[in-house]
């Protein structure tokens, strides 16, 4: 679900190139599903802006 969400919001390929690898999408992914659900839509915002394009755009 985490993949199918980042790949909604444009946040999993750029350019047609994987903006993460495996590993570290596997990593994310773990760290929201294992954080307090307090903290999950910070834990989801910080991912999102980690994942955006640089220069804003």
């Amino acid at each position: 679900m985490f993949v199918d969400f980042l790949n909604r919001n444009g946040r999993l390929f750029r350019n047609n190139e994987p903006v993460i690898n495996d590993v570290g999408l596997a990593a994310l992914a773990l760290l929201v599903a294992e954080s307090d659900p307090k903290n999950k839509d910070v834990l989801i915002h910080l991912i999102m802006n980690m994942l955006a394009p640089s220069g804003g755009t």
